[in-house]
């Protein structure tokens, strides 16, 4: 089941694909319209035959409800307020209450049969780079296909992706190359849109420039090492960041944390970087991570302020264990692994090797990787208020885009 839209992504990214949205929302309501219209009811008066126009009133104000969101994400002027829309023979006409509520009332010629319709939302702009729930770069062929969900668009730059049975997809839209097939197994709706052959895809994979997180490493200010720089790993405890000079724990060579780390701050070191404690520790808000080598968090709490100034950045490998939770934004210019249980990522995930996915995570916000080994038990959610904020030094923009949340839905 799969519907194909040639185009750009609808989310503010041109007319053309706005138009090209709308027409199909549109044609998909109407089909479903059509089928109940024509049935034959033999007697107008029957409850069937009752039944059958109020559904059709409640197409026909969904149908309205999916015009006004369409407009939302393209910015227009008003948008979300619309008069006058026609639906086969149903009037619908739409108000958008500051961007929180939208209300749909479809009218037909029986005043009786008229339906009204609320949509809550919540609308925010995003940094384009992140508007996708998984983007897979670099692979020439992904099979997604364990008892996981990916509520969000979809983007991947290879030549053949297969959805399997097993797999559950909400709201979705696949972006591919004109080239690319899609095996779709899951039972699910999904809207494939093409982009050129020869173009790119239409949102370039996250670029940062890791000048800020080098000059940390190679302690371009200064900074003097804790502990000794030549034997084991230092441990430390509780640790206040407002201690250190400038908030900057630095460390030549491995730094192993094993309790309560009070932010802002940053903590650095050369080396490996590990963050482990049985009692699942609080770490936070607003501290940075870098690592010259690897990271790995184990039962530990980052979590953000507001804007989201928590990051994990490794120039090696990042590992996520055992209910470990970031709020904010994980970089590994290598690879990722989440391993074992109840792992939570709330923000952006940008991963320049390979991820490797455990049995019971969820990503609420997007996971951007180069390359996805295999796709494992959990959740992605396209979660877009993770994504309004977030601070990540040396991250090129792309400029942002709207989304829309959809909350809870309701018939007045």
């Amino acid at each position: 089941m799969i519907r194909t839209l040639k185009g750009p992504s609808y989310s503010g990214s041109g007319e053309e694909g706005q138009v090209a949205v709308i027409s199909i929302l549109l044609l998909l309501m109407f089909a479903a319209y059509g089928i109940v219209s024509f049935v034959n009811i033999a007697d107008e008066s029957s409850s069937v035959a009752y039944g059958l126009r109020a559904r059709e009133a409640i197409y026909a104000a969904e149908t309205g409800l999916e015009y006004a969101l369409v407009e939302i994400r393209a910015g227009v002027p008003n948008a979300g307020n619309i008069s006058g829309l026609m639906v086969g023979g149903t009037t619908v006409n739409v108000t958008n209450s500051g961007n929180t509520l939208l209300t749909s009332v479809a009218t037909t010629q029986d005043p009786a049969l008229t339906r009204s319709i609320s949509l809550s939302i919540n609308v925010v702009q995003i940094p384009r780079e992140f508007a996708y729930a998984l983007y897979v770069k670099d692979e020439t062929t992904l099979t997604l296909n364990e008892k996981a969900d990916i509520d969000g668009r979809i983007l991947f730059d290879g030549l053949s992706l297969t959805l399997g049975s097993k797999l559950s997809l909400i709201n979705n839209y696949t972006y591919v190359p004109q080239t690319a097939t899609i095996t779709n197994s899951t039972g699910d709706w999904i809207t494939r849109v093409d982009y050129p052959t020869q173009g790119s895809p239409p949102d370039a994979f996250p670029v940062i420039v890791t000048d800020y997180y080098d000059d940390y490493v190679n302690n371009v200010l200064g900074y003097e090492s804790v502990g000794d720089t030549i034997t084991d790993p230092t441990e430390f405890k509780k640790v206040v960041l407002s201690d250190y000079t400038d908030n900057v724990l630095y460390r030549v060579g491995n730094l192993k944390l094993k309790d309560q780390i009070t932010g802002p701050g940053i903590i650095c070191a050369t080396g490996n970087i590990e963050l482990n404690n049985k009692k699942k520790k609080n770490v936070g808000p607003d501290v940075q991570i870098i690592a010259g080598g690897d990271i790995k968090l184990k039962k530990m709490n980052v979590y953000s302020g507001t804007p989201k100034g928590s990051i994990l950045f490794s120039h090696g490998n990042i590992t996520l264990e055992s209910e470990a939770k970031v709020e904010g934004s994980v970089v590994s210019m290598g690879n990722l692994e989440i391993k074992k249980k109840k792992v939570t990522i709330d923000g952006a995930c940008i991963v320049y090797g390979s991820v490797t996915l455990g049995d019971d995570y969820v990503i609420n916000g997007s996971l951007m990787t180069s390359q996805m080994s295999n796709f494992t038990k959990g959740s992605i959610l396209f979660t877009a208020d993770n994504l309004t904020d977030l601070s990540i030094p040396g991250l090129q923009s792309q400029g942002t885009t709207i989304e829309v949340d959809k909350l809870s839905w309701r018939e007045n």
